[in-house]
């Protein structure tokens, strides 16, 4: 369990929080697989809820690199999925947590780097990702074909 500040927590997802992790899951996520998603808990290199005042609050999860759309460097690990709820945001939980699974993955020594797709026009999330050092390595037209912005980048950063 990591710890940022007094009232925001970093706790492992399994069993005894999959309640909390399903809750914001299913506010935040719209195109996942729940099903495939529930088969991989406990499998994923990095997954943590974060809790604000013992409240769940956010998520991010990163899994092996299997197959993904647009060009991936070897040696990756990606990005499923970071949020927080619309309540919780500007508080700077998503880069406690981003902070805290970069410095997670590095510690490992085994990735060379690290991937995700964003939506071209979700400006905070390409803040919060370049912020961290993210880079924009390509574009992937229709992506998402299922909201109006359907193109995403695929970002990478390179893990020390």
């Amino acid at each position: 369990m990591t710890e940022a500040g007094n009232r925001l927590k970093l706790v492992d997802i399994g069993d005894s929080n999959l309640a909390s992790f399903l809750q914001i899951y299913e506010l935040l996520a719209f195109q996942q697989d729940k099903k495939r998603l529930l088969k991989r808990i406990g499998q994923f290199v990095y997954s943590k809820i974060a809790f604000v005042k013992d409240k769940p609050a956010g998520i991010i999860y990163v899994d092996d690199v299997q197959e993904k759309h647009g060009n991936l460097p070897e040696n990756s690990v990606y990005l499923e999925f970071v949020g927080v709820k619309v309540m919780n945001r500007s508080e700077g939980i998503a880069t406690s947590m981003m902070k805290d699974c970069l410095e997670y993955l590095e510690s490992l020594k085994k990735y060379d780097y690290i991937v995700l797709h964003v939506q071209k026009n979700n400006e905070d999330a390409i803040n919060l990702y370049k912020k961290f050092n993210f880079e924009v390595l390509d574009t992937i037209p229709r992506y998402y074909p299922r909201f109006a912005c359907e193109d995403a980048y695929l970002m990478t950063r390179k893990l020390q």
